[in-house]
Parts: C-alpha cells; sequence; structure tokens
C-alpha cells in the first residue's frame, strides 16, 4: 500500500484537469508543442498519420519508442506514467475537416435559434410597445377633453399690458451722423511730407550759381573742325574708317538676308537692311563722304608728308573742340534748374498718386492744400455699420446716407403705442394638476415611441443576419466563410467545455481543417483559437498558408518530419503508413511502428534488422 500523498499521478488527476503536451520524444526525433497553441506542418500524405500519432501518444496506447512531457495543473508529468487509453475506443481522437463541418452545421443552426428567439421576443415587446402607445393616445385625448372643460370653468385673468420698449436705436444713429458731419477735412501727412522733400531739394539746387556758355558758338567750332578733318586732302580718320567699314560689314550681311529671306521673313529683313544702309549713311555723313566709293577712293589715295601734318594740326583742333563742347554742356547740366532730376521726378510721381493728377507748377503748394477726411470718420462708420446690420439694413456703399435715411424712416414711422389700441387678452386659468399630468404623459409618450422605434431597428438588424445565415447554409462550398469557420470553432471549443469532446481535458489535434480554404481564412482561424488560453490546439496541416498564419499569432510552429532531411514517403512494411526516418542498418524506410533504438547503437533501426530477420 501506498503512503498518503504518494499515489499515481493519473489517480490525483480530477474530472476537470487538462493536459497541455508540451514536447514528444520519437524515433524520428522531438517535436516541440509548447503547451499552448501549436501548428505542425508536414506533407499532405503524411499529414493524417502525424495528428493520429500525436493524439495516440497522449490518448494511448502509446508505442514504446514514444515517450513526452506534459504540464498538469502547473506540474511537470512523464507521458508514460498516465494510464492508457484515457478516451474509450470508440470517441473521437482527432478533429478533421468533415468534424469540424458536423461543429460548423450545428453552430448555424443553433445561432439561428439564438436569433429566431430574439426576434421573437423583440416582435412580442414591439407589440406590447405599440398597446401601450395606442392606451396613451386614448389617455391623452381624455385628458385634453378634461382640460377643456376646467378652461371653460375657470376665472378670467387679463393679460398684462406688454411694456413698450423706448427707441434707442434711433438717437444712437443721429448721435453718430452729427460726430460725422461735425468732421472737417485734414492736412495729408503724406502730402506735407512730399511737399517738404520738394522745398529741401529746391533750396539745395538754388546755392548753385548760374554759368553763361555759348554752346552754339563751340558746336559751330566742332562742325568746322570735323569738316576740316573729312575735306584734308580726302584723307578719312583711322576711328571714321573703322566704322565705316563696320557699317558697311552690316549693309552687305543684311543684303545677303534679304536675299534668301522667304515670304514671311523678307518684312523683317527688308526693315534690317534698311536700319543697316541708314546707319551707313550717316556714318559717311559725318566723315565728309559722299558715298562709299568716295571712301574708297579717299583712303586709297597716298598720303604725303605735307598731308600728314596738315592731318595731324586739324584733328588735334577737332579734339579739342570736341573737348570744350563737352566741358561746356557738362557745366549747363548741373546748373540748369529747369530740368528736374532724378530725385525730384520721384517726388513729382509721389505727389501725382496723392493728388490724383499731375502736379502743376506750384506743386509744393497744392499738396500743402490738398486735405483728406479726419481719421476718426473710419471709427463712426464702422460703428453706423454695425449699428444698421442689427436692424437688418444693408450700409451699402455710402453708409451716411444709409444711415440718415434709416433715421428718417424711423421717424416719420407711427409709434408703437398706436399699434396696441385693442384690449388685453383674458388668459384662462387652468389646474395645476391637469398640467402636471399633461407633462407627465408626454414623457411617458416620448419614451413609449423611442422604445418602439428601438425595437423596430432591432428587428431589422436581426432579420438581416437570419437571412445571411440561410444564405450561407444554402450556399455551403469547399471554401465557407471565414464566419463559418469561427462559428465552427467555437462551437468545437464550446464541446470540448462541456466534456463531449477529448473528455474535456486532452490536447485537441485538428487534422488539416483549414488547409486549402485560402489565407484570409487560415488567419481568421488563427487570430480566434490565439484567443483561447483555457484549451490547447494543436492544428496538423499540410498547407503553407496555414503555417504562415499561426505563426503570425506566436504559436509554436515547426515541421515534422524535418524537411530539410530526406525522408522516403511510404514504409517498406506497411505501406500505408507514412515513413518518418530510414534503418540506419538497412538503409530502408519506415514508419514510426517499425523503428527501434538498438543497445550500443547511436542511430534507429527498423524492426527486422534489430531481430535479425527477413524484411517483409
Amino acid at each position: 500500500m501506498q503512503a498518503a500523498g504518494k499515489q499515481p499521478e493519473h489517480e490525483r488527476l480530477g474530472s476537470g484537469t487538462r493536459l497541455r503536451l508540451l514536447s514528444l520524444t520519437t524515433p524520428a526525433g522531438p517535436v516541440e508543442f509548447g503547451g499552448g497553441l501549436a501548428c505542425i506542418g508536414a506533407g499532405a500524405e503524411m499529414r493524417s498519420a502525424i495528428a493520429a500519432a500525436i493524439a495516440e501518444a497522449v490518448i494511448g496506447p502509446r508505442h514504446a519508442e514514444v515517450d513526452g512531457t506534459l504540464e498538469i495543473a502547473g506540474r511537470f508529468v512523464a507521458l508514460r506514467s498516465l494510464p492508457s487509453p484515457l478516451l474509450r475506443p470508440s470517441a473521437a481522437s482527432t478533429v478533421d475537416r468533415s468534424m469540424l463541418d458536423e461543429f460548423g452545421r450545428r453552430g448555424l443552426a443553433q445561432r439561428r435559434a439564438d436569433l429566431e428567439a430574439e426576434h421573437a421576443a423583440h416582435r412580442l415587446a414591439l407589440h406590447r410597445t405599440e398597446a401601450a402607445i395606442e392606451q396613451a393616445r386614448r389617455h391623452a385625448e381624455r385628458l385634453t377633453a378634461r382640460m377643456a372643460t376646467a378652461v371653460e370653468d375657470a376665472p378670467i385673468e387679463a393679460e398684462p399690458e406688454a411694456d413698450v420698449a423706448p427707441d434707442e436705436v434711433t438717437p444712437r444713429l443721429v448721435a453718430l451722423l452729427d460726430s460725422l458731419h461735425a468732421l472737417h477735412p485734414v492736412p495729408s501727412p503724406d502730402a506735407l511730407g512730399v511737399a517738404d522733400a520738394l522745398e529741401a531739394l529746391a533750396a539745395s539746387r538754388s546755392t548753385c550759381e548760374p554759368v553763361e556758355v555759348d554752346l552754339a558758338t563751340l558746336e559751330r567750332r566742332v562742325e568746322e573742325a570735323r569738316a576740316a578733318v573729312a575735306h584734308s586732302f580726302g584723307d578719312v580718320s583711322p576711328a571714321a574708317r573703322a566704322r565705316i567699314e563696320e557699317c558697311q560689314r552690316a549693309v552687305v550681311e543684311a543684303e545677303r538676308a534679304l536675299f534668301v529671306a522667304g515670304r514671311e521673313d523678307r518684312p523683317g529683313a527688308l526693315f534690317d537692311y534698311q536700319q543697316a544702309l541708314g546707319a551707313a549713311r550717316a556714318e559717311l555723313a559725318q566723315a565728309g563722304v559722299a558715298s562709299y566709293t568716295s571712301f574708297l577712293v579717299a583712303i586709297g589715295e597716298r598720303p604725303t608728308s605735307e598731308n600728314l601734318e596738315t592731318r595731324l594740326r586739324v584733328e588735334l583742333d577737332l579734339a579739342n573742340a570736341e573737348a570744350a563742347l563737352d566741358e561746356a554742356r557738362l557745366r549747363v547740366d548741373d546748373t540748369r534748374e529747369e530740368v528736374p532730376g532724378d530725385e525730384e521726378l520721384g517726388l513729382r510721381v509721389r505727389a501725382a498718386q496723392i493728388l490724383g493728377h499731375l502736379p502743376g507748377a506750384e506743386p509744393v503748394a497744392e499738396l500743402r492744400a490738398f486735405r483728406v477726411e479726419d481719421p476718426a470718420a473710419a471709427e463712426i462708420r464702422r460703428e453706423l455699420e454695425r449699428e444698421l446690420e442689427a436692424l437688418g439694413v444693408h450700409a451699402g456703399a455710402d453708409i451716411g446716407a444709409t444711415a440718415q435715411a434709416t433715421v428718417d424712416a424711423r421717424l416719420a414711422a407711427p409709434p408703437e403705442e398706436a399699434l396696441l389700441s385693442e384690449p388685453p387678452i383674458a388668459i384662462p386659468v387652468v389646474d395645476p394638476a391637469l398640467e402636471e399630468e399633461q407633462r407627465v404623459l408626454e414623457d411617458e409618450m416620448q419614451s413609449l415611441l423611442n422604445e418602439h422605434e428601438a425595437h423596430e431597428v432591432a428587428l431589422a438588424e436581426l432579420q438581416s443576419e437570419l437571412d445571411s445565415l440561410g444564405v450561407r447554409a444554402s450556399q455551403a462550398s469547399e471554401h465557407p466563410h471565414a464566419d463559418d469557420i469561427t462559428l465552427a470553432l467555437t462551437t468545437m471549443l464550446e464541446a470540448y467545455r462541456s466534456a463531449d469532446l477529448l473528455a474535456g481535458r486532452l490536447p485537441a489535434v485538428l487534422d488539416g481543417t483549414f488547409d486549402g480554404l485560402g489565407a484570409l481564412t487560415a488567419r481568421a482561424a488563427a487570430n480566434h483559437l490565439a484567443a483561447v488560453d483555457d484549451v490547447q490546439v494543436i492544428v496538423v496541416t499540410g498547407d503553407d498558408d496555414v503555417v504562415d498564419a499561426f505563426s503570425r499569432v506566436d504559436a509554436t510552429t515547426s515541421w515534422w518530419p524535418d524537411p530539410d532531411n530526406e525522408t522516403p514517403t511510404t514504409c517498406v512494411v506497411h505501406v500505408a503508413a507514412p515513413a518518418v526516418a530510414r534503418c540506419a542498418h538497412c538503409k530502408r524506410p519506415a514508419c514510426l511502428g517499425c523503428l527501434v533504438y538498438m543497445p550500443r547503437e547511436a542511430e534507429i533501426w527498423c524492426v527486422g534488422c534489430a531481430e535479425g530477420g527477413p524484411h517483409t
């Protein structure tokens, strides 16, 4: 007999204790499950066999070479310490697609029944609310009749005469208009500033003494010197020769462009040619040569020493005359008062902007006489505009005129007291108790109407969901909607928690239930199962989308057998069973039941090689 507290682990398990598989040790290698949500990837031909092997390892009977670790009520327990089997032989050990579909149909039927019951409850409540509304309406009619009778019998109280408010707007408008009319134009600060600047400029220029220069004599001297240079033995100065030759080249280029120009470009080319020809003629005339031919003849003559001396003398006279003329012109420009400078022109432009027209001979006087509106008028106009807007009158462009017209109209209108010529209206006295009853009835009626509307909205939503369930039930296919999968999983977990599935305590192994449903459906299922923390779910799949979906929710994910190792497809002895490894001795593929560990051997052997008999 064992001492108290030392009974075997399986005898200490309560009916509500749930097992969580942490890992398995098999001849094909270890597999980790983590005790929570796990996803095991396997080949399509091996998926069902691997799912059955995982479930059989927990439920039993267990293979001699299979062991593992479980977590039960917070303690780690060896797999072999549990009794076997943990389920009755007829009970399902895994959940495949057909079983999940059955759970889905059951969940759909239950959901429809719940919706229909809720729909019926709302429909009944709606009928009751309609009856209450009708009763409240009849009560309101009776109360209205009672209040009418009470009004006829109640004493009459005269309505107090209304006090006529004095007209305060019209006096404010009159005062503002008087203030506006009392304002006078004032000098413009800008105009005064420009006038001061013009006076200062005129004072600075008046200090210069006038200079008397005979420009006509100097200009005539220059012309005579140029004529002497031009006619000095038919020779032409080097500077004039260079200008004439440059102008002649421009004439030749323009003539060539005119010759090759088309119809559209010919007017422009002709204009350019005429311009070049005029410039050449001007240069020839200034050099004292009649034509370009005479110019060529003049420059072709061979000068003598006497001609050169004469030429130098007349050119020196021309240079001296031109210098004297330029100096005289500069002196005249500096002292001339009638020609305005840049600063004076700028001030005159500013004066024209201020006055609104070009200033006359006395711009300073005009600027000082210029007047503008008093700055206080702008604030008065804004106040008038606010008063008019309060009366509902559009101010318009001339606010003063609009305000004056409004004042005239208000003063001409009859006083408001004349409108109250009729006698005051008598107001009957009503019983306060009836008025309170009427308010309570109105609140009750509004509450009933709100309740009626809420029932109608709920019925519409329930009917829409019932129609949707009907469509989903009639369109069953190989690719169910994500909502149908989550409903099926919810129904499966409810059956598990009620001990109708896997005795409510063993890990739920799902055999390819989500394969081929698509990535979106697989993600919906993974998100739904990731929120479950009281049941361990192990998904065995051959679909990469399913493995990816569960890895996204941090499920323990692995492949079994490891895809990096070359693994045969079927066992040589049990051809219907998938092979998990090769025998280290004969190198033949073997299933999980045909592999054993050999003493003093590092690798696993098949049963045939271990027993030393022939392979069958």
